[in-house]
């Protein structure tokens, strides 16, 4: 929106402006409307509804029209009902200039003031009326028709049919193919490995194991694998697995005799002093 538009005082005297009397003063005032609206730019030609005229001058929208029609009867301006596009022919010279030089800025403002209008009959009117005061760019040329493309011959477009086909029974091929091969099994993954159970324990399965494979003494083995995974920090994905080949290597050094007798056999009392036996020679290994 502009700041503010200029109203020479030729407006009420002059030769337009004794026309517009003539009409009345609802046309005197749309006239004026029409120079300092709101929506008006300087090169006189924009939008402007008559619902806008009606509300900002109070006229109502039957008297703005009356207002209107006496301005166009007058010569004032031209209004197209369809764009709703208004153009004041003289207000572009009362606002800018009668004409500018090439190298005054405000022909590039013209210009791109111009280009911003959406379509509208008056377009090619204000070029001609104004593009040489205002050095306007020339309007761009139409561009040459382009040509018609040559009509390929019967025998290409023969050949091109048969390429195309032979293509298209490639592909259908190639799907078959791939629908028909079967599906490649997918990778199971390895079960990961975990912490050291809360609540582990001789379970079931290694109580089988070590009866069948002659194993005793399970409690010990147990102590000492927990004691073992605990202090550094063992993980495994079988724990069961894990003290089944604690047993086996006998981690806790119990020896044939040890493992052979059952728990009957060697006492509490003597397993205790196993275990602390196991220990101590651990902890001497450790520090040697």
């Amino acid at each position: 929106m502009r700041d503010y538009g200029k109203v020479s005082p030729q407006f009420w005297i002059g030769k337009t402006g004794k026309a517009l009397r003539r009409q009345g003063p609802h046309t005197q005032l749309v006239a004026l409307y029409l120079m300092t609206c709101p929506h008006a730019n300087m090169l006189g030609l924009y939008y402007v509804p008559k619902m806008y005229i009606a509300h900002e001058t109070g006229l109502g929208l039957e008297a703005a029209e009356q207002g209107l029609a006496g301005c166009v009867e007058a010569g004032f301006c031209e209004y197209d009902e369809a764009s709703e596009m208004v153009w004041v022919g003289e207000m572009a010279k009362y606002q800018i200039a009668e004409t500018l030089k090439e190298k005054d800025l405000r022909c590039k403002g013209v210009q791109n003031e111009y280009d911003s209008l959406p379509e509208n009959p008056y377009l090619d009117a204000f070029r001609n009326r104004y593009g040489a005061a205002f050095c306007m760019t020339p309007p761009p040329q139409p561009s040459a028709p382009a040509e018609a493309p040559l009509q390929p011959l019967a025998s290409q477009e023969q050949e091109q049919e048969q390429k195309q086909e032979q293509e298209q029974e490639q592909e259908q091929e190639q799907d078959q193919k791939r629908d028909s091969a079967p599906a490649a099994p997918k990778k199971s993954r390895a079960p990961s490995k975990t912490c050291l159970p809360a609540d582990f324990a001789i379970s079931e399965r290694v109580r089988n194991w070590a009866e069948q494979k002659g194993h005793g003494n399970l409690d010990l083995h147990l102590e000492n694998f927990v004691s073992a995974a605990k202090r550094r920090g063992y993980t495994y994905a079988d724990w069961d697995e894990a003290l089944m080949e604690a047993i086996r290597k006998d981690w806790a050094k119990l020896g044939h005799g040890l493992q052979s007798a059952g728990p009957a056999m060697l006492g509490k009392a003597g397993q205790a002093t196993a275990l602390n036996a196991q220990r101590w020679l651990e902890e001497t290994d450790a520090i040697h």
